[in-house]
């Protein structure tokens, strides 16, 4: 669930041999989801499917474009928290925990 210019979920996307496999890649930047999005892999990935899009993580009552609660299995934060204000981590973990996160890695 981290975009950034995709230098993590294009590479496990790259990799991938299982069809089912759904990585959500979003960011709060514009730019870095059109990386990612402009990426070969992102319209023709050997398996399974990319979605990006723009999500600020410490938003109110919003969760990223095609997830609903409960969905996501595992979420890769790659400088992220540390990006944040202390002020808004209380509201980062909540929708982290919305998403019904089984492992963060950081």
């Amino acid at each position: 669930m981290n975009a950034g210019a995709g230098n993590t979920a294009l590479p496990i996307l790259s990799d991938n041999q299982n069809p089912e496999l759904s990585i959500f890649a979003c960011d709060f930047s514009p730019r870095a989801v059109q990386l990612v999005k402009d990426h070969e892999l992102y319209a023709n990935p050997p398996a399974g499917s990319i979605h990006a899009s723009v999500w600020d993580l410490t938003s109110k009552d919003s969760l990223p474009e095609g997830i609903e609660p409960g969905t996501v299995d595992f979420i890769f934060l790659v400088f992220v928290l540390s990006a944040l204000q202390p002020a808004e981590w209380a509201q980062a973990v909540k929708n982290l925990h919305t998403v019904r996160v089984l492992c963060v890695t950081m």
